[in-house]
């Protein structure tokens, strides 16, 4: 009886941690009020998303264009969020792909927010190929933790099953917040 009461305790323990290690990569974890999440959604799909119509690529961070982004961020989900001691977050954000199989992608991502709250230091990390969300899900189980720990997804790159970008011809460029290519 004692070992199975012990058993029944460990178990709900390991539960509970297996719980708090995942709400710890909630959104609402990290930030709380719905306002700012909706705000903090805004200006990472301002980064990783399409300009809106007639606008240079370049242009799309400016203010008069986050109406756009607002509209369009019903279409994005935050699947896991992090930010670390020294300030840096993390992000892994579901986004639209543009095919017509209603795939979606997977976005890993961290930034920094400057003194005025506005996100500096902004890099894309990896994009996972076109995919249904549930994969796109699991890929985010599997990769969250690695790349806040390290800081990138190495384990994954070499295939694009889970890891479309960054390859041997695209990396991400700081300068002008898109994927290039060599």
């Amino acid at each position: 009886m004692r070992v199975l009461f012990s058993l029944i305790i460990f178990s709900f323990v390991l539960f509970s941690c297996k719980q708090n290690e995942k709400s710890l990569y909630a959104f609402d974890h990290w930030i709380a009020n719905e306002a700012d999440q909706t705000e903090r959604m805004i200006d990472i799909i301002s980064h990783i998303y399409v300009a809106p119509p007639g606008v240079p690529t370049a242009d799309r961070l400016l203010a008069e264009h986050r109406a756009f982004y607002k509209v369009e961020s019903s279409k994005f989900e935050m699947l896991h969020y992090f930010i670390a001691e020294d300030g840096q977050h993390f992000f892994y954000i579901q986004r639209p792909a543009r095919n017509i199989r209603n795939d979606v992608r997977g976005v890993g991502g961290k930034f920094y927010l400057a003194q005025d709250g506005t996100i500096k230091d902004f890099q894309e990390v990896f994009v996972t190929p076109m995919i249904p969300y549930d994969n796109v899900k699991e890929i985010g189980e599997l990769l969250f933790d690695e790349f806040v720990t390290t800081g990138n997804v190495e384990s994954a790159l070499g295939g694009t099953e889970i890891v479309e970008f960054p390859d041997g011809r695209a990396y991400y460029s700081m300068e002008k917040l898109e994927w290039r290519y060599n």
